[in-house]
């Protein structure tokens, strides 16, 4: 049986857009598709929500007209962490009257899918080949073969676990919690897939692509620290070796050489000198050779990239550098709590495992043409020097980095290898021998990606078993009652061990007295690290309490605990709905 050439016609003009919406749906499935069963659009997800209800503090202060610069949860102190994408839902919330966890969904759920479907339709147009349109979805699905090293009997078998709370996972691990990392890495992602075209021959508006490159790199320095310094540098490396490529100057190249050999070993006494964030700009001056050349000789590309970039970092740069200059104890407490956080050499590699395998089916294709190669070395040279950084001094949750490079690897690669086979295929006659070596890697690449598959139905069944925050504002609620009762207090209240103050900070913007250790320090941060660890112990320290400046607490009547105050230490029941107690302090 024929098929007609019109019905043929029709079906290579459909299979692009049929392969699109399959990326969109596997988007939906795996952001989504866990939390169908709960709340999925108004609650608040349970997937380690612990950092992340602290920074849904902060679009809820935006929300409802809090401070934004502050502490979140007291209101008090310097908060110097980049939070514009949560600034982003509170204000979302605040124009819609949805409620916050509503907006992070909703926001989150729509960044990635435009992330997928621009690198889908990307992959299609630089191949030709509509099949390439799902391989963003299969960068996103690919996982990091814990299921298949460690066996189902290890609990959390779906991710690598490394010393502390190190963990290495795939994409979609990531992704689910739509907080500012997954925003960050979509913009970043998005930002250098316009770099790759304006990079192309004969791009159709270089120019206009290089300054939304340099945007999207640049805002996220507003939003995550991690991804704006890892997409930076891949910028960095890839630019430089694109010089490198068209120029062919050895002495660029070894100058570019001399510069990253000298820095990476420096490194440790430029940290013990001057600090960590010193030798992070030390490598990054291996890129000045590159950059002088291209200032010198074609100017207007570097600018029109670098000029936008450094204006929409600039915030939280400037922020960043007043609050170091100022000696905040904040800061210099992340920039030192990063210790055991390495990644070792066999774990990493065998993690990474499906990225490395694809990069190499695509780097022994012959006669590739320079835009293509370009990615394929600077991706391997910059996850090396990020994910070693505690090697060479900087020594920043070497972890983190490697999650990083991995989600963009696999998204860049998912652009940039099926174009390499099909413009292989088109000269198979010439370069035959190569191409069963490259089938064979892409084969096994295929079968250990089938075979990881483990992990991603392990994370899927974690996430749908954790669930939801159900926030209800029924009238009656217990959620409804705790709004009422902190609608009008002053001063910073504090809750009894059974009422959760990261979820009443989802309802209030009152302030309360609890913190985040890794994400911003209130002014009497030590008197309330002793109340909290108190608190957890179900025990209530009252000196600690007024040292701390906390003036009303909030009890549970039901609540099992040793946590009683009373006119002995200085709290006198003031108000009390449906088993809530409002405590006022008299001192």
């Amino acid at each position: 049986m024929h098929t007609s050439p019109g019905l043929r016609h029709a079906l290579v003009r459909v299979a692009p857009f049929v392969g699109i919406a399959t990326s969109l749906v596997v988007v939906w499935w795996i952001l989504m598709g866990p939390i169908m069963g709960s709340d999925p659009w108004t609650g608040f997800r349970l997937y380690f929500a612990n950092d992340q209800l602290s920074y849904a503090r902060i679009a809820t202060n935006v929300a409802n007209g809090g401070p934004w610069f502050s502490e979140p949860f007291t209101h008090t102190g310097t908060s110097y962490y980049p939070s514009l994408w949560y600034f982003t839902i509170g204000l979302f919330s605040a124009a819609t009257g949805l409620s916050v966890p509503t907006g992070w969904t909703l926001l989150g759920v729509g960044l990635v899918s435009v992330t997928i479907a621009l690198f889908a339709i990307t992959a299609w147009k630089l191949s030709g080949r509509w099949w390439a349109t799902i391989t963003p979805a299969l960068a996103i699905t690919a996982g990091t073969s814990s299921s298949l090293l460690q066996g189902p009997s290890f609990e959390g078998f779906w991710q690598t676990r490394l010393d502390h709370h190190a963990v290495l996972w795939g994409p979609f691990a990531t992704l689910f919690t739509l907080n500012a990392e997954v925003a960050a890495l979509s913009l970043a992602a998005l930002g250098l897939l316009a770099f790759l075209l304006a990079s192309l021959p004969n791009p159709i508006r270089p120019l206009p692509l290089l300054l939304t490159a340099g945007l999207l790199i640049g805002i996220t320095a507003n939003i995550q620290t991690y991804t704006f310094l890892t997409s930076f540098f891949l910028l960095a490396t890839w630019g430089t070796v694109l010089v490198l490529l068209r120029e062919r100057s050895k002495r660029l190249v070894v100058s570019t050489s001399i510069v990253l050999a000298v820095a990476l070993l420096s490194g440790p006494i430029v940290a013990a000198l001057v600090g960590e964030l010193a030798t992070f700009v030390c490598v990054m001056f291996a890129a000045l050779p590159a950059a002088v050349y291209q200032l010198r000789y074609r100017p207007q590309p570097l600018l029109v990239l670098l000029v936008p970039l450094a204006v929409a970092a600039s915030p939280q740069l400037l922020r960043t550098a007043m609050g170091l200059l100022s000696n905040d104890p904040f800061l210099a407490y992340r920039s030192t709590s990063t210790e055991s956080l390495a990644v070792p050499l066999v774990a990493g590699l065998a993690a990474a495992a499906i990225p490395i395998l694809l990069w190499l089916a695509a780097w022994i294709a012959p006669r590739m043409d320079r835009h293509l190669r370009a990615p394929l070395v600077a991706l391997p040279v910059a996850a090396s020097i990020l994910v070693l950084n505690n090697y060479w001094g900087f020594n920043q949750e070497p972890y983190r980095f490697w999650m990083q490079m991995n989600i963009l690897s696999l998204l860049l690669l998912s652009v940039v290898v099926p174009a390499v086979f099909v413009q292989w295929y088109r000269r198979r006659r010439h370069y035959p021998r190569r191409l069963p070596a490259a089938y064979l890697i892409l084969t096994v690449a295929s079968s250990l990606y089938v075979a990881g598959l483990g992990d991603l139905f392990g994370f899927w069944d974690y996430a749908s078993r954790q669930g939801t925050i159900t926030l209800s504002t029924d009238p009656g609620s217990d959620q409804a009652v705790l709004q009422s009762l902190t609608q009008d207090l002053e001063g910073l209240i504090a809750t009894d061990p059974c009422i959760d103050p990261q979820e009443l900070g989802l309802l209030t913007s009152t302030p309360i007295g609890y913190y985040n250790l890794g994400l911003a320090w209130p002014t009497d941060a030590l008197a309330l690290q002793r109340f909290k660890l108190a608190r957890d112990e179900g025990v209530f320290d009252s000196a600690a309490a007024q040292e701390a400046g906390i003036s009303t607490l909030i009890t549970y009547s039901g609540c099992d605990s040793q946590w009683k105050p009373g006119p002995r230490e200085g709290f006198f029941p003031l108000e009390s709905q449906q088993g809530f107690l409002v405590w006022q302090s008299t001192r």
